[in-house]
């Protein structure tokens, strides 16, 4: 397996900006703020980086410009931690008492974030990937969860795909 340290990262090229406009509409300035890059190889596409609740960087999560021959859109590292995304500069707001908004995916949180620039939004990359081994992330037991109002926004795919829907209500347990 490749280390995602070992990747060479640039600005986005024209191509990948005007197809997150266009598929998720997600504008220039929140590529910027995002701080989104291109990966050229050994697996081309869309770095998303994530933090943990320090504020340290732990990786990257990256959209894949050719899926996988398996049908995967997405790489990361295996075994990595990237059970939560967020901006970093939103940091305080994830950790505070606010609402928060969980949506499932980063292009869909950066979406989000534009039309709600006030509220407290985050993602989790993939219908199970609020678990580890089936038991809730450690980063969301740091965020103390517990008395806070947490507004899930799945995929339309909950309704037609069961083991999407077993995830979110993992979840949601």
């Amino acid at each position: 397996t490749l280390e995602v340290e070992k990747m060479i990262f640039s600005t986005l090229n024209d191509d990948h900006k005007r197809k997150l406009l266009n598929e998720s509409g997600i504008s220039d300035s929140t590529i910027s703020i995002a701080g989104l890059s291109h990966v050229p190889e050994p697996y081309p596409g869309i770095a998303f980086p994530y933090y943990d609740l320090s504020g340290e960087k732990i990786g990257e999560r990256i959209k894949l410009d050719i899926p996988f021959k398996d049908g995967g859109k997405y790489y990361q590292e295996k075994g990595s931690n990237l059970h939560l995304y967020f901006l970093l500069q939103d940091l305080e707001k994830v950790k505070s008492r606010q609402d928060l908004y969980l949506v499932e995916g980063e292009k869909k949180a950066l979406a989000l974030r534009q039309t709600l620039p006030f509220a407290t939004i985050a993602a989790i990359p993939g219908c199970w990937a609020w678990s580890k081994d089936q038991e809730l992330a450690p980063i969301f037991h740091d965020l103390n969860l517990m008395g806070r109002r947490v507004v899930l926004i799945p995929d339309s795919d909950i309704f037609t795909k069961p083991k999407v829907w077993d995830g979110y209500i993992g979840l949601i347990r």
